[in-house]
């Protein structure tokens, strides 16, 4: 009879601190085999989870490992705090209810707060001085941390001495959809097309040419006196119904005006444009939506012209705002997207135009309307007036005490049409520009973090026009280089807003202001002489290209424009602009 087995207990490895084996005893078969140490002083409802699998992180290895200093999933552990819910310990009604009760002082926590945001140390530590030598290479915030001028300092905060909030801005985990957008071209680049030249902002910005001496050349069509009740009597209190008229005018392309044909046959002008092309050359480095001009080097002669129905046609609404609207939206929220609320705002100029003057009285100038042609009927006649001006735009050399001595150019002069909108006392010698600023939301994206017209207009005008000159800095700086370009003095600015913010088509008339074009392009940081190097260095590189049609654009994803050349026979008719 053999003798019987004795059980024996096999020897148990125990960790006093974790749970699972300790790493000094570790047998030879479970030395590479990777576990989780679970603490024994976190409550852990269950020891493991052998059933759910850790989704945000599968989900990760999906759209590819980011990898990096600021990746949230390096620390990542399974258990204690960060552990699934599912599992976590649950506290029973007794541990509820159990509170500790806060014994400090308040007076102490109270001098710690105001130290903190108030008081700047004397000798601040080391990682506290790296922190503001990085924010002033990214903001050049300066060692006060004062307000941020740079465009990366807007971005991603202030500096650490401003107790208002000027702390450096945290993202969200979505954040980084809206920042990597891009914006649709205004027209789609052809296969045929060749690329002849690009320039980019940083070269544009340094650019500068003297104002040029500008003369008239006539005047066309009728005008109507400004009606100054209005101005009196709109305000937030007593607010006007925007009128549903509009005033009709053509907007006529260069190539088509047959008073800008009649310089070029004359050879008055080498260079023909109207004043929204020009404008828009000026304010080229503070643009951020795309736009297109056509050039039309014909012999000598060159044709800066804009596409029917294309950007420089409207308006644009918020454009320079930190988060400009949205290029295209869903259904609920499609009245506030960029493209309808240009459309929105070229009507609303129309109409407040509409109102602002009085088209029972007409004074008629010197010259007919050239848009008016008698022969056809059924045409509705255009009703607008229309100053044309030559400026001489040759390269003068000046002697060493800056007066200048001769002309290094005698051919490049500047035709150029330019608009009235009214004459106040009805006087075609003090004409003025009439305009509006539209507010659509100011709860939806792209509102540009302004105040509520109806609540602040009167009594915060100068906080809402200097939210106005940060959110819409290119496109009233259009509306000051257009004033300037026709010598009018004075620009008539109305705020209208929605009556409901879902209804686009009622507004309301809260108030007018006045302004002057050259404090304007002061205030928003324009240089006049920037602007007129920018028209000269296109004019002059235009000037230098063969015989053909071009295309400049700025391009949608990169601060630069480009000068394509395309077929002559390529139309902008049917062009339709991308759309999502």
């Amino acid at each position: 009879m053999t003798k019987s087995s004795r059980f024996e207990l096999p020897k148990i490895l125990d960790s006093p601190t974790s749970w699972g084996p300790p790493e000094e005893e570790l047998l030879e078969a479970f030395k590479e085999i990777p576990y989780t140490p679970f603490s024994k002083f976190d409550k852990v409802g269950k020891a493991a989870d052998w059933a759910q699998q850790d989704l945000a992180k599968d989900a990760q290895d999906v759209r590819g490992k980011q990898k990096g200093k600021y990746n949230r999933d390096q620390a990542y552990q399974s258990y204690g705090s960060n552990a699934n819910s599912l599992f976590a310990y649950q506290q029973t009604e007794e541990e509820a209810s159990f509170s500790l009760v806060d014994n400090r002082s308040s007076a102490a926590k109270k001098a710690s707060i105001i130290k903190t945001l108030g008081q700047k140390s004397k000798f601040p530590r080391a990682n506290q001085t790296t922190k503001r030598r990085g924010m002033q290479r990214l903001g050049n915030s300066g060692a006060s941390g004062g307000r941020q001028t740079s465009k990366y300092g807007q971005q991603f905060g202030g500096g650490m001495g401003n107790a208002a909030g000027n702390f450096r801005k945290r993202y969200g985990w979505q954040d980084y959809k809206r920042m990597q957008g891009t914006r649709f071209a205004g027209i789609e680049v052809g296969k045929d097309w060749v690329l002849n030249q690009e320039i980019d902002f940083a070269r544009l910005g340094k650019l500068s040419f003297e104002v040029p001496e500008a003369t008239d050349y006539g005047v066309y069509g009728s005008i109507s006196p400004y009606n100054q009740n209005l101005e009196k009597q709109a305000s937030v209190r007593n607010e006007k119904i925007l009128s549903k008229e509009s005033l009709v005018r053509y907007n006529v392309t260069a190539c088509e005006d047959p008073v800008l044909l009649q310089l070029a046959e004359e050879n008055k002008a080498t260079v023909l444009a109207t004043d929204i092309v020009l404008a828009t050359l000026m304010t080229t480095t503070r643009s951020v939506y795309p736009w297109e001009i056509i050039v039309n080097r014909v012999g000598n002669k060159l044709f800066l012209d804009k596409r029917n129905g294309g950007s420089l046609d409207f308006f644009t609404v918020n454009e320079n705002a930190y988060e400009p609207p949205v290029e295209s939206a869903e259904k609920d929220t499609v009245i506030n997207s960029a493209p309808l609320l240009a459309v929105e705002a070229v009507d609303i100029n129309n109409r407040f135009l509409k109102q602002c003057i009085d088209s029972t009285e007409k004074i008629e100038t010197e010259n007919p309307n050239p848009f008016n042609d008698n022969e056809a009927d059924g045409d509705v006649e255009d009703g607008g007036c229309y100053k044309y001006r030559l400026f001489d735009l040759n390269a003068v050399s000046h002697s060493e005490d800056g007066e200048p001595v001769t002309k290094v150019e005698d051919d490049c002069i500047l035709g150029v049409r330019t608009q009235l909108d009214a004459a106040i006392d009805g006087d075609i010698e003090k004409p003025v520009m009439i305009r509006a600023l539209n507010q659509f939301d100011i709860r939806a994206v792209g509102s540009g973090g302004a105040l509520d017209w109806k609540l602040k207009l009167d009594s915060q005008r100068g906080a809402v026009v200097a939210t106005e000159l940060k959110s819409n800095a290119t496109k009233l700086g259009k509306w000051a280089f257009q004033a300037m370009l026709a010598d009018i003095p004075t620009i008539k600015m109305g705020f209208v807003t929605r009556a409901s913010v879902k209804n686009s088509q009622d507004q309301l008339l809260l108030g007018v202001s006045n302004f002057k074009p050259l404090d304007f392009t002061n205030q928003m940081g324009y240089n006049v002489n920037n602007a007129w190097g920018i028209v000269k260095a296109v004019v002059d590189l235009c000037l230098g290209l063969s015989e053909g049609k071009y295309v400049l654009t700025r391009d949608s994803s990169r601060p630069m424009i480009k000068i394509y050349q395309i077929p002559t026979s390529t139309t902008f008719d049917d062009v339709e602009e991308n759309k999502e």
